[in-house]
Order: C-alpha cells, then structure tokens, then sequence
C-alpha cells in the first residue's frame, strides 16, 4: 500500500467540514501576489525612467540610506551609475516573461562591491532582485542569517561533464531520474533529492531519490493532487526555480502595498526572492524541512514533474 501525505495524513484527525475549508483556502491563495519577500534578498523596482517605486524594507542595508529617501530617487542615486547603466542594458533586451541574472558593481554605499543580481519586468516595472554575497566585506556588516544556514560551495564541471556523459547512455526514463537526483544531491548538498512525477490527474510519486539520510525517506510515496493545486502548478510551469532558504524566517514586505502603476500587489512570478505561502510553510515545517528547493521538469510545455530538494536546517542558495 502506497503512503501519503503529510496533508492526507493530518485530514484523518480533521473534521469534513474545517478540512474542505482549508483546501479551498489552499487552491484559491494567489501565491504569485504575496509582495513579499525572502530576507536574505533585497528587492527594488524602478519605472522606465529609472526612478524607484516600490522597494523591500530592509533596502536601506544595501545602500545606507534611510528607507524614506528611497522611494522616488533615481537608481543611480542608490546603486551608483555603473549599476545602473548594467541594468538599463538589461532591462532594454529583456523581453516579457524573461530574467537576466548577473553580478553587479554597486558603488551607492560607502565601499564598492558586488553582488548577484536578477531582472525581470512585471506590471510596468523593471524589478530588481540582489542577493547578499556574503564574501563581500561589506555584507558581513548586515545582520547574520541563522546561524545553520550555509552557502553552497559548488563543484567544478568535472561533476556535470561525468553526469551528462551518463545520462547520455540512459534510454529508461527511471534510471536517468536515479542519475539526476543523485547528481543535484551532489551538486547541492541537499539532505534529500527527490524527483517527483505527476500523473494525468496532478497526483504526484517520488520515483527517484538520493540524499544523506537525514530525512526520511520518501521513495515509492505518493501525494494527492490537493498537495500542488492548480496555481501552484502554474507557477512552476512559469517560473523554474524556487528557492526557501529558511522556513522559520519571517518575510520582508515590499513598500508600497500597491504597485503605484497598477493600484494592485507586484506580480511577483518570475521573482526567485517572493516570500513562500505560509500554507506551503506549515507543510514543510510538519515535514521537518528547514530549507527546499524546486526545479520544474516540463516536455511538451506542461509540468511533467518536479526536482524536489530539502534540507533539515536553513540553507541559502546563490542566484546563480
């Protein structure tokens, strides 16, 4: 007999009535409107004409300059004229739906320095995402992450040449999601891997896994469709990438409340910084997971499936 959630296992102590209300709760959160964001990011986004609208709250830790002066100035005030010309070059041939990552000299500070940089543009406005980079000098002034978190130190290309090289030799699809798994688990250090197909009616199975043993296994389990409802496989299909680098850090709010463009929250899509929805926090947190990431696995332009990835404490992974 097949297990199941965390979800469906809870559902069994839940009254009928309070376990549909929270469901729908579930598959009508708007997931991609949280305008919030990760705390170990900061988010800016600026108009066409390069003027800052709307920003996260902890902005003035980049910068040095008090949140109140942030909001109406012109990027380059902030961030210094190098970044700012990198990312008008960027924003000038991004097309819609398309993210530029990058490393970005920020001279707006009392010392210059770099850090990871992505793009997009979203309602009107080109955003912004920076990730601390926590080398710099300047970034070990800010306040620490949790202690447990831990950058990952990637691996040269040996490892990718030697795992496509295998994959290559691979025609059964279950033997090369075994390779896949293991190779993502030795490429971030993830304490489980898991790669996660859905079937026809969005049920989902692990049929693949790697990892160190410090989480439980969960090889050959399968998950009711109503643990990823329907927005949330949208947003995986559109945005590849997610990243929650801690699941007991609280999110950062973005200021205004409103995109001042639109009157209406920041469609934060394709934003690898957006805040994660508490709903999803609770499931991980009952799961014992500290940290996950997501990589969408798509053929003929629908979600095949995921690349599921936690980890038992916090941990922080680079833009790039």
């Amino acid at each position: 007999m097949s297990e199941y959630s965390e979800l469906e296992n809870t559902a069994k102590h839940v009254p009928e009535d309070a376990l549909k209300d929270a469901l729908e709760k579930c598959e009508s959160e708007a997931i991609h409107l949280v305008h919030a964001i990760q705390p170990h990011g900061y988010l800016l986004a600026v108009d066409d004409c390069g003027v800052i609208r709307l920003a996260s709250d902890n902005i003035e830790h980049v910068c040095a300059t008090p949140f109140e002066q942030v909001l109406g100035q012109p990027l380059a005030n902030l961030l210094g004229e190098q970044a700012s010309q990198s990312l008008r070059l960027a924003a000038n041939s991004l097309q819609p739906g398309q993210v530029a990552t990058f490393r970005l000299m920020i001279d707006g500070c009392t010392s210059r320095h770099t850090t990871n940089a992505r793009a997009h543009w979203a309602d009107g406005l080109l955003v912004i995402e920076l990730e601390i980079d926590r080398s710099s000098a300047f970034f070990s002034t800010l306040p620490p992450l949790p202690e447990a978190a831990n950058d990952i130190d990637f691996p040269g290309s040996a490892l990718i040449r030697e795992t496509l090289r295998c994959l290559e030799l691979e025609d059964n699809v279950l033997s090369s999601c075994r390779w896949v798994a293991q190779y993502i688990w030795q490429l971030t250090g993830f304490d489980r891997v898991m790669i996660y197909r859905f079937s026809e009616n969005w049920d989902g199975e692990v049929i693949a896994e790697s990892g160190s043993g410090v989480l439980q296994s969960k090889l050959g389990h399968h998950f009711p469709a109503a643990d990823i409802p329907a927005q949330a496989r949208a947003l995986y299909a559109k945005n590849r990438i997610r990243v929650l680098s801690d699941t007991e850090a609280p999110s950062v709010p973005l200021i205004p409340a409103l995109n001042p463009l639109t009157g209406r929250p920041l469609d934060m899509s394709n934003s690898v910084l957006r805040s994660i929805s508490p709903i999803h926090i609770r499931y991980l947190r009952n799961m014992a997971v500290g940290a996950s990431l997501s990589v969408s696995l798509m053929q003929g332009g629908r979600l095949w499936g995921l690349i599921a990835c936690h980890h038992a404490t916090p941990r922080l992974v680079p833009f790039p």
